[in-house]
């Protein structure tokens, strides 16, 4: 079975959909979600579209712009090489509760601009 490699486009509210696309995806990067546990940096990957929908709903706040972006595995081995590790979810995680883990982002590069069309409301 074909899996698809989603991560969760997080800006600590600061930046609108729009600002995404027009600053960050022209520029051929995007912010993506991620927690911190003391040094570790942790990237959630979703293979489907409902589980980060639920995962975002259970931990950022709603009246944020949200959404998803899917990546490559060619995106996925930039990610390990940065150290970073990824946490392949198969269920939406309450992380915000947890008291030793740090809500942030991280810049992830792309070759060609990258497409984020999964946007939750």
């Amino acid at each position: 079975m074909l899996m698809s490699n989603i991560v969760i486009v997080y800006t600590d509210g600061e930046m609108k959909a729009n600002d995404i696309k027009r600053e960050c995806c022209s520029g051929k990067w995007i912010p993506i979600f991620c927690y911190r546990q003391g040094s570790k940096t942790t990237i959630p990957l979703f293979s489907d579209q409902r589980i980060a929908l639920n995962f975002i709903k259970r931990n950022l706040p709603r009246h944020w712009d949200r959404g998803g972006t899917i990546i490559t595995d060619k995106d996925i081995e930039f990610i390990e090489n940065k150290g970073w590790e990824i946490r392949r979810m198969d269920y939406p995680n309450k992380l915000k509760d947890l008291p030793d883990v740090k809500f942030d982002f991280e810049i992830l590069e792309f070759d060609e601009r990258p497409d984020f069309k999964i946007q939750y409301q």
